[in-house]
């Protein structure tokens, strides 16, 4: 019987923060009646390809950032925040989204701050504040009339947040590796908290001797349509991964220690 022509699929799914990514080839070739699962193989996943994108301040601090492009030979680094590629500057088109430790400033005109209300009184960041976003309050973080702030910033205003003492992160990495007093200002568990002789789900720092163990620590704010940019949460100590290992690994594992 004469043969037929099938088609030879190779897929590869890669999951980043939800979202899923498929690379798929297809080819013709005289296979005759083979069943087309049989020819089904692994499309090559790169790691550099998946993992985070970082760009290093003047001061030495990374801070996670999207939207930036690196040459196809990039090397995956070990860094503060897990492994990533650290780009050689943030560019025009990159984004971050960090934290920030600051009084509240009322709104002036002359500070140039295109935010409708009061934001972080951080003046380094002042003409950044509401290119993207303006600076969003995080409840419960107030220490010494301080508070934390969750905004998100554009370009070479990522690498300078980087510098400001104000700067408390980028990543899930940064929060995990502040003292606790700090963590219990903006990072939350579910909890159970006595109500009328019994309990009740409840949210609370973490630390906390209502906290339910090992259950995962997040921040309590994120941006609408924006996975890429909201943080991961946490479980047993550890940041959860924004992709998916392939099985067998990646196609290359290149590591270069951070000193």
């Amino acid at each position: 019987m004469p043969g037929k022509k099938t088609g030879t699929i190779a897929a590869a799914g890669v999951v980043a923060a939800g979202a899923i990514a498929a690379i798929v080839g297809l080819s013709g070739e005289e296979k005759g009646d083979r069943d087309v699962s049989e020819s089904v193989q692994s499309a090559k996943v790169f790691e550099r390809e998946v993992c985070t994108r970082a760009v290093r301040s003047s001061t030495g601090r990374l801070v996670r950032v999207t939207g930036v492009q690196e040459s196809s030979n990039a090397v995956v680094q070990d860094t503060a925040i897990g492994r990533a590629v650290v780009v050689e500057s943030a560019g025009d088109n990159a984004v971050c989204h960090i934290m920030l430790d600051a009084p509240v400033k009322k709104k002036e005109e002359k500070d140039g701050v295109a935010c409708p209300g009061d934001y972080a009184d951080v003046p380094g960041l002042f003409s950044s504040f509401g290119k993207v976003s303006c600076p969003v309050m995080i409840p419960g973080s107030e220490k010494e009339k301080h508070y934390y702030w969750s905004v998100i910033l554009k370009g070479g205003a990522c690498e300078l947040a980087g510098n400001l003492q104000s700067f408390k992160g980028s990543d899930m990495h940064d929060f995990l590796a502040l003292p606790l007093p700090e963590k219990r200002r903006f990072l939350r568990v579910q909890g159970q908290c006595p109500v009328d002789g019994g309990f009740i789900n409840c949210t609370v720092p973490v630390g906390d001797p209502r906290a339910v163990p090992d259950t995962p620590v997040g921040v309590p704010h994120g941006w609408a349509g924006r996975r890429d940019l909201n943080y991961v949460k946490a479980k047993k100590g550890k940041p959860e991964l924004r992709y998916d290992i392939p099985d067998g690994g990646f196609e290359e594992a290149e590591i270069v220690e951070i000193q």
